[in-house]
């Protein structure tokens, strides 16, 4: 087949699934693509990065071919609503979709780790001249992709990551994919995976993506479900995805978009909970306090700037880094005192000796007027500001 009929091919069954919102119909739909024509678009996508990534020329419209076929597996992942995708128990289904589907995003991750990894090499002022079988890919001028950023990306190639991303997210959530399979078999496939992801987002440069929201939103949308569903391979594997984890939800905590950083917020009381459950071992975070001390405060910052967004998730994450000695109210006050007079901190000193009765007791709306109480008081100082 060619691209064009690969790619029109794509839309259409992109159309198809998308319209499968019942389980009846999807596994009709399902069944026939399995059969008959997913291994066209995971081979054809394999190929076709391969030959770009060892090609002087990418064009836009091979960039724009590639995202229609994310686009399609993306329709077909898709766990919204939830009961659309359910497998038989004894079905090799979930399996397959996995691998098919992260076969195709290990593909496309690794043709933007080739770009960005040129990018950096050509940048290089100390690196050699490029060996005659290296790899520039270049952007002719008669095309219409522009404003190629420090990554060496532009914005067709970050609405496939994007894809990539949502794509990955539903796989780790949908519940439709037995991951426990993967570990009696000792199948690699979601290490190998989670492997590429960890590469890529330590070559992409943090404050490009955060220039793009919905790629961003996609980003820790992933990072929440993973650490949700999949705690206990984020600290087994043998490379640090949890160091990349924690910058992204430090970023997203600082972001203004309301849902990004909720997601963030549900990211440190999941990691913290689930240490918590572990207590009578070696805690899962001994070595990342440093980052979560630093997120401690942010939380302060949060909920100073706006009082209505303290709440469970936020009390439960600070009151767990002070049980977990990550952080301590001393060194909150310590922060406030460098910006206060001394007859204002008699005041300040009775409401944080509340705080902390407050603190070893069960009830969070106790623990939430107070400190609604403290940071009213802390708003009359209008430079104030923990971080």
């Amino acid at each position: 087949m060619q691209l064009e009929e690969i790619c029109f091919l794509a839309i259409d069954i992109c159309g198809i699934f998308n319209e499968a919102k019942d389980n009846i119909t999807y596994n009709l739909m399902f069944d026939w693509f399995i059969a008959g024509h997913s291994e066209i678009f995971v081979n054809f996508l394999f190929d076709k990065c391969g030959e770009i990534s060892h090609s002087s020329i990418c064009s836009e419209y091979q960039i724009i071919f590639m995202n229609s076929i994310l686009k399609m597996w993306k329709s077909i992942v898709l766990c919204i609503p939830p009961k659309r995708v359910i497998f038989h128990s004894s079905s090799r289904n979930g399996l397959l979709l996995f691998k098919m589907a992260t076969n195709v995003t290990n593909s496309y991750l690794s043709y933007i780790l080739t770009i960005i990894n040129n990018k950096q090499s050509n940048e290089s002022p100390n690196e050699e001249a490029n060996e005659p079988n290296d790899v520039n890919i270049n952007y002719p001028q008669n095309e219409s992709i522009h404003d190629i950023d420090s990554n060496g990306l532009n914005h067709h190639h970050y609405k496939g990551i994007k894809y990539s991303f949502v794509i990955l997210q539903n796989l780790v959530s949908g519940g439709y994919v037995p991951f426990g399979a993967f570990k009696i078999y000792n199948d690699l496939v979601f290490e190998n995976t989670l492997k590429i992801l960890t590469d890529t987002f330590k070559a992409l440069h943090i404050e490009t993506i955060i220039q793009y929201p919905s790629v961003l939103s996609s980003v820790i949308h992933l990072f929440r479900d993973l650490v949700f569903y999949h705690f206990e391979i984020l600290f087994s594997i043998d490379f640090n995805l949890i160091d990349t984890i924690l910058l992204y939800t430090e970023k997203c905590l600082l972001q203004p978009h309301e849902e990004i950083q909720n997601m963030a917020i549900d990211i440190v009381a999941n990691i913290l909970q689930n240490s918590i459950d572990r207590l009578h071992g070696q805690n899962p975070i001994q070595d990342y306090f440093s980052d979560f001390s630093t997120i401690f405060f942010i939380l302060w910052q949060i909920i100073l700037h706006d009082t209505s967004k303290i709440n469970s998730n936020i009390v439960f994450s600070i009151k767990t880094m002070i049980f977990l000695k990550i952080s301590s109210i001393e060194l909150v006050k310590e922060k406030i005192y460098e910006k206060i007079f001394e007859q204002k901190r008699v005041l300040l000193n009775k409401l944080f000796d509340e705080l902390s009765v407050k603190l070893n007791s069960k009830n969070s709306h106790d623990i939430i007027l107070q400190l609604q109480s403290i940071l009213t008081f802390l708003q009359q100082f209008t430079s104030f500001s923990f971080v």
